[in-house]
């Protein structure tokens, strides 16, 4: 028995499903985890119809693996397969939270194949509990990739080929784009070139080709494109329409498009968080990323539902358990607060570890900051380094956070190995980093110097050995003597600078503080009449108490 004839025998569908996924593989390996995902939704719901396992009657993929967990309490090797399925099949749908590459991509599919197997082999177990399966089942050769993919397209017109090139154009334009961007000059404008442009060109031709026959993704993909005004804003509405046709026809993309047209009134919507709320909902069953998070904040915030803060941590907590680093993140953030979420910190370190393991920049840098701080046992300040690095090559890092993880980099590196060099190294980026703006946030500030301060003291230590030693030999005095001037200028001038700007800060609260001071001057009191029977003298102070002289005073 082959893993198609085994698929078949749960249900025709299944082995659908499998044999599209298997035809992708090679072209497109983010399609073929999106059908696995599929298919084990599908083996999901036949064994629980099988076995009359009382679920949600619209139960997402979640619900579904828990029940059948639950109650038939299949072993360890099953119950991870039904669950990579569900996670890789979400990294496959969702590629923008998950920048893997087309290589760990491919790797990713042919684990999730092997893992078909097992889901497969357990279903066929609980429908057919009579029948044996042989000890071994043959792998089916993987499909003819992009070559059987265009003459389906083209030939036989079929809709999912035709999608399936538009995917491939729209991932080469994105690859594109990625490329593009250069992480050491992050304030740079660039255009992107006509390859990119023409990769979006023809991913909309095959997007239209597919739309035609209702294909649900096609039509997300081609009226997204229709309502940015790709082709002009006349077909706006067009693309809207298509949209909405979409999700009517279950695509998790077009629904959570639809909600967020209602939610935050995109379009000239107007604004109905409970049409939002039905669609995020929808958008949720197939575990969207986007439409879990939206109704977190609803229910955190109250938008269109009763507060609840239960209700938006439980949404949370399904999202980062389908994978998603922000998600991840935010639960870090749960456990870690105790807000709502009993306070954990082994959890919280566990969903920060989860979420900076999938390149979201956020998690990186804070655990970045812990280990730095020695608050991550096990690891040493140039796990950190890497960290940072990984922060400075992500496209959508805040400016304040990438400086200040170049100042943590420069920092790892000159403790670890002072050197000349590493501290010249460190004092430049210290300079750089405060040019960049003339309104340099605090805390930036105030970990420039902090990394001043190191430089300096290694650099004093350094200039007290004796026989401070390169690659060549000795340091010659003169080139000594010329390093050391020439770097402690440096420290001085970005020190100069820290310290003008904090001196600029106390001046512009200055007039405040004065407004605001108390008087130091002695009030003036209302003149009383004199009790005291001693000679007062004319010059002396007047002992009624106003202040004045005697002779202005009473004693006229």
């Amino acid at each position: 028995m082959n893993d198609i004839e085994l698929a078949a025998r749960v249900s025709p569908a299944v082995a659908e499903l499998l044999a599209i996924a298997k035809e992708a593989i090679e072209d497109y390996p983010e399609h073929c985890l999106v059908k696995l995902r599929a298919m084990c939704k599908l083996v999901c719901q036949e064994i629980v119809k099988a076995k009359k396992l009382a679920v949600l009657k619209n139960g997402d993929l979640a619900d579904l693996i828990a029940k059948i967990v639950e109650q038939l309490k299949p072993d360890d090797q099953t119950q991870k397969a039904l669950h990579v399925l569900r996670v890789w099949g979400n990294k496959g749908a969702h590629t923008e939270e998950n920048p893997l590459t087309a290589e760990q991509f491919t790797e990713l599919a042919h684990k999730a194949l092997n893992q078909s197997v097992t889901a497969l082999r357990f279903a066929h177990q609980q429908l057919h509990p009579s029948t044996p399966l042989p000890s071994e089942i043959e792998t089916t050769p993987i499909g003819g990739g992009l070559k059987s993919l265009c003459y389906k397209a083209t030939i036989d017109e079929n809709a999912d080929a035709q999608y399936l090139i538009g995917m491939r154009f729209l991932r080469d334009a994105e690859a594109q784009r990625k490329d593009f961007y250069d992480p050491d000059n992050r304030s740079e404008f660039r255009i992107l070139g006509d390859e990119y442009h023409d990769a979006l060109e023809k991913s909309r031709f095959w997007f239209k080709f597919a739309s035609m026959t209702d294909h649900p993704g096609a039509l997300y993909e081609y009226g997204r494109a229709l309502a940015e005004g790709k082709e002009g804003g006349d077909f706006k509405y067009m693309g809207l329409n298509n949209i909405h046709r979409a999700a009517t026809k279950g695509d998790a993309n077009a629904n959570n498009f639809v909600g967020n047209l209602y939610y935050k009134g995109l379009y000239d919507y107007e604004l109905d968080y409970a049409e939002a709320r039905s669609h995020f909902e929808l958008a949720a069953e197939e575990d969207h990323p986007e439409a879990l998070i939206a109704l977190a904040e609803m229910y955190r915030l109250g938008k269109g539902v009763s507060k609840d803060p239960k209700a938006a941590f439980e949404y949370t907590k399904r999202s980062a358990e389908a994978g998603y680093p922000k998600a991840q993140f935010n639960l870090y953030e749960y456990y870690k607060s105790g807000i709502v979420a009993t306070k954990d910190e082994e959890q919280a370190i566990h969903w920060l570890k989860s979420s900076a393991d999938q390149k979201f920049w956020p998690a990186m840098y804070q655990l970045g900051e812990y280990i730095v701080q020695g608050k991550i046992s096990g690891n040493h300040p140039t796990d950190a380094e890497e960290l940072f690095r990984r922060c400075l090559n992500s496209v959508d890092i805040e400016m304040q956070f990438a400086d200040k993880a170049e100042l943590y980099i420069v920092s790892i590196r000159m403790l670890s190995s002072p050197s000349f060099n590493n501290i010249s190294e460190a004092v430049l980026t210290i300079q750089a980093v405060l040019n960049r703006s003339d309104s340099t946030p605090e805390e930036i500030r105030e970990l420039a110097w902090s990394v001043h301060e190191n430089a300096d003291e290694l650099l004093r230590k350094l200039i007290n050995e004796q026989g401070v030693e390169t690659p060549e030999g000795h340091v010659s005095k003169i080139f000594l003597d010329s390093f050391v001037t020439n770097t402690t200028s440096q420290i001085r001038e970005a020190r100069q600078e820290i310290a003008y700007r904090k001196r600029l800060e106390a001046q512009s609260l200055l007039p405040a503080i004065l407004q605001n001071r108390p008087s130091r001057s002695r009030p003036i009191q209302k003149a009383g009449p004199v009790k005291s029977n001693a000679r007062v003298g004319r010059n002396d102070l007047c002992p009624c108490g106003t202040g004045k002289k005697y002779k202005y005073c009473h004693g006229k």
